[in-house]
């Protein structure tokens, strides 16, 4: 018996270091994505302003 519970004690440490890791990168993850989304909001801007130039140099 001491065995079992000593066995579920280690599969249960396992799945909560589990679950910490994925939390962790889930919250690393989500930061990458809401970094890529301001450098293309960026980039949007920087290709509008180039058009907007463009469009003047020929008036």
């Amino acid at each position: 018996m001491r065995f079992v519970r000593e066995t579920a004690g280690d599969v249960m440490r396992f799945v909560r270091e589990t679950a910490g890791c994925l939390v962790e990168k889930d919250i690393e993850l989500r930061g990458a994505v809401e970094d890529l989304d301001r450098r293309i909001e960026e980039i949007r801007l920087q290709i509008v302003m180039l058009g907007g130039k463009k469009e003047g140099r020929g008036r």
